[in-house]
């Protein structure tokens, strides 16, 4: 996918396994179900890899299962760039959510039921995925991803102070973490 190696793990073929003989007795729709829970999983770890190859970071895989997704990519210097690909997973499910939504609300029902599936599937437990995910628990997105809230006021506090003591330049004084910044900034450059 896009270059990157995916790997699929060991449940998604015994799904399949099931499905596509299931799909005979029950109907189509439930090999649909497992299309769209694919796509919908692989759309977030797509979003991730998106956010990380913006920020110039490697994207080593992505490896999927029928529950879950992983994205590997190489590790951010920073906490503020972890944040951000955190917020990636989202953007990718919002990708296939908007264009499903406005379809369905201009088109309505398919007649085709499997269609129907794929629209459930995108729309409803797409969403639900979105909140899950961003539940500010330990392991999901959302644990990292509303630090961006802290981040940014910390941004604004730090500027508010930066023009108020830049009419005086004796007053400026830089937090240990800029000056980390700046070593790390100037190592690289010399690499």
């Amino acid at each position: 996918m896009f270059g990157i190696p995916v790997y699929l793990h060991w449940s998604v073929y015994l799904a399949l396994a099931i499905c596509i003989p299931l799909s005979f007795i029950a109907g189509i729709e439930v090999f649909f179900m497992l299309f769209a829970l694919l796509t919908l999983i692989s759309f977030h770890e797509i979003g991730h890899g998106v956010i990380a190859n913006i920020m110039n970071f490697k994207i080593y895989k992505i490896n999927l299962s029928i529950a879950i997704g992983h994205c590997f990519y190489e590790f951010p210097y920073y906490k503020h760039e972890d944040i951000y690909i955190s917020w990636g997973g989202v953007l990718g499910q919002l990708v296939l959510f908007l264009p499903t939504l406005l379809i369905f609300l201009w088109q309505g029902n398919s007649s085709f039921g499997p269609i129907n599936v794929l629209i459930l599937f995108f729309i409803i437990l797409n969403l639900l995925f979105i909140i899950i995910n961003l539940l500010p628990i330990r392991g999901l997105d959302g644990y990292l991803a509303w630090q961006i809230i802290p981040h940014y006021y910390n941004l604004l506090l730090n500027k508010k102070k930066t023009n108020n003591h830049s009419s005086n330049p004796k007053n400026i004084k830089k937090s240990a973490a800029e000056i980390t910044e700046d070593i790390i900034r100037d190592l690289k450059n010399k690499i």
